[in-house]
């Protein structure tokens, strides 16, 4: 492996730790929130040196709330990432591995799937089966399948060919076992980039079914407090603008980690 795929593989590497250290530090959160005041008090009532942000709609402390409320807000989304790899990433080989009459067809029948916007094709699988954290993850996963399968499968393509993947097929080696013996390990470094863009996918799914009321089987999240809160705005608005802000500032940190492991020309400083 020469000098510039190691690079490649640190960089995804660090998409993947950064993408991981959120969702630790998400919960991770609460053992600091408890710290905080817990009394309800004043609903909305104005930051002060008690309460750092302020209070909210139930008169309990912002700052407080924030923390509690960030495990659910990463949670659902990661567990959808990580179903999304695993199963779009062995799919994805097996289907680039395949006959290519029937990779065209597959694709060509997903493309009906990408026609639906993934907020439309989610809110239809979670009114369906209810607004459940199962649920919740087979719709975020089916709303990013299509695309996961079309990266993998094509990235595949460009290593078909090579001759360990021919001497495999000539021993007589299955090809789920020379996608997961011999390719998967070839392509990591693009399921890791494609799983975390997905990830940001599915905070913002999430976030946006929270945000609308669909959500509420797995409990409070920031989008969720953003709703709750927002008709205290004139009186507190950091109890809208805090879990707003926070939430802005994780996908933002995500992205940008991820932009920069797909440019191999910056390096990350």
């Amino acid at each position: 492996m020469d000098r510039s795929a190691d690079d490649s593989s640190m960089r995804h590497l660090r998409t993947l730790l950064v993408s991981v250290a959120i969702v630790a530090a998400a919960l991770s959160a609460p053992l600091l929130g408890r710290l905080l005041p817990e009394a309800r008090t004043t609903p909305f009532r104005p930051p002060d040196a008690e309460h750092l942000l302020g209070t909210d709609a139930l008169g309990k402390d912002v700052l407080g709330q924030l923390l509690i409320h960030a495990p659910t807000t990463f949670t659902v989304p990661a567990l959808a990432a990580v179903v999304l790899a695993v199963l779009g990433s062995l799919l994805g080989v097996l289907l680039g591995l395949g006959p290519a009459r029937m990779r065209s067809a597959l694709l060509r029948a997903g493309d009906v799937v990408l026609i639906i916007p993934p907020i439309v094709l989610t809110l239809v699988i979670v009114l369906g089966f209810g607004a459940t954290p199962v649920s919740i993850v087979i719709a975020v996963v089916l709303a990013g399948l299509i695309v996961f399968l079309r990266v993998i499968s094509s990235a595949t393509l460009q290593v078909a060919h090579s001759g360990y993947v021919e001497a495999a097929f000539g021993f007589g080696d299955t090809p789920l076992r020379i996608a997961v013996r011999d390719m998967l390990p070839q392509l990591i470094g693009i399921v890791i980039a494609e799983t975390s863009l997905r990830f940001l996918a599915a905070i913002q799914l999430v976030a946006a079914l929270s945000f609308l009321g669909f959500a509420a089987g797995i409990g409070n999240s920031w989008a969720r407090t953003i709703r709750d809160n927002i008709a205290g705005f004139p009186l507190n608005p950091w109890a809208t603008l805090a879990p707003g802000l926070a939430l802005v500032l994780s996908v933002a940190l995500i992205a940008f980690i991820v932009e920069r492991a797909g440019n191999p020309e910056e390096e990350i400083t």
